[in-house]
């Protein structure tokens, strides 16, 4: 019954498209979920070690970090028992739990059970994303399913490398060992694999974000997100006839 169809990422149009969802191709519209790329910039390191202070963060600490509501889909658990492997062989490592959501006492109990009370921060819900992001050194997000994966826009806009599951619209963002590691979502060996071979390898981090930085062009700003959608609109409106105001 649409005229349109907007999708955030080419693999849900592919994935609506094999579905049957949408049946012909001119009802398809691709527009990325926006970003401010004023907001979302690399950051000093006078900048971020300031950042790292305000939480209690070492300036030597390598800092896994996860933005997300805390609920099943979102692979905190996974992230989790990942990180107990990292601990293992990097004992710096910190991992920065951003959101609220139901799953936050099971996740803490978890935490507390694995022996990581000390290496682990649940930030509760925050509004400037952008601050927190610039203290961490690895940005993941082990989702079962996502439309696009929003916060890895962020991240790579601020020139962090990333780890994310394979699903969804995420390798529309992420190309692997490119720009980030993508791994089987639930896979907490592959999870933390990636996860050591960014923080052991400061040379490689910096090359994935500088890679990630460079892919995130004018077509994720929010600019470009409104002009997109309010084009369709128009252009529909004209289409049936229907007069347009300035």
């Amino acid at each position: 019954m649409c005229d349109k169809m907007i999708f955030i990422s080419q693999p849900l149009v592919d994935w609506a498209l094999r579905e049957k969802i949408v049946l012909r191709g001119d009802k398809i519209a691709k527009i990325y979920s926006g970003i401010d790329l004023d907001r979302f910039r690399p950051v000093t390191e006078e900048e971020k070690n300031r950042v790292r202070e305000k939480w209690n963060i070492r300036h030597d600490d390598a800092v896994i970090g996860i933005v997300s509501k805390l609920w099943e889909g979102k692979g905190h658990e996974i992230l989790i028992r990942a990180f107990k492997e990292v601990k293992k062989d990097i004992k710096v490592a910190r991992l920065i739990i951003v959101g609220e959501g139901p799953l936050y006492s099971m996740l803490n109990d978890l935490v507390d059970r694995l022996g990581l009370s000390d290496s682990v921060l649940f930030t509760g819900f925050q509004m400037d994303v952008a601050e927190i992001i610039s203290s961490f050194d690895v940005v993941v997000l082990p989702s079962y399913f996502e439309g696009m994966g929003r916060v890895l826009l962020e991240a790579m806009a601020m020139g962090k490398p990333v780890v994310a599951s394979r699903v969804g619209g995420i390798p529309d963002l992420v190309k692997d060992s490119v720009n980030g590691f993508l791994i089987t979502p639930g896979d907490v060996k592959e999870l933390s694999d990636a996860l050591k071979k960014l923080l052991n390898n400061k040379g490689l981090a910096n090359i994935m974000g500088r890679d990630g930085r460079k892919g995130i062009t004018d077509k994720f700003s929010t600019d470009v997100m409104v002009r997109s959608i309010s084009d369709i609109y128009i252009e529909c409106l004209k289409i049936k006839g229907i007069e347009i105001g300035d």
